[in-house]
């Protein structure tokens, strides 16, 4: 099982500014307001195009299985 443990995206403007969700209703857009993300943990969402992905997902064992 997959589980995201950090949620954040990297802005396609000259200053490259990396905007990260926190929370589950941690909506940010960056700087400029090209680009936007949202879900902490919980999910990834992103709004925006050309973004850079900088979300990191690590394999846990499912528990009970």
């Amino acid at each position: 099982m997959k589980q995201l443990v950090s949620n954040c995206i990297m802005c396609p403007c000259d200053n490259k500014e990396v905007i990260c969700s926190m929370s589950r209703n941690d909506f940010k857009y960056c700087s400029c307001g090209k680009v936007a993300v949202d879900g902490g943990l919980d999910y990834a969402k992103r709004m925006g195009e050309d973004f850079t992905e900088m979300a990191v997902w690590e394999d846990f064992p499912d528990k009970g299985r």
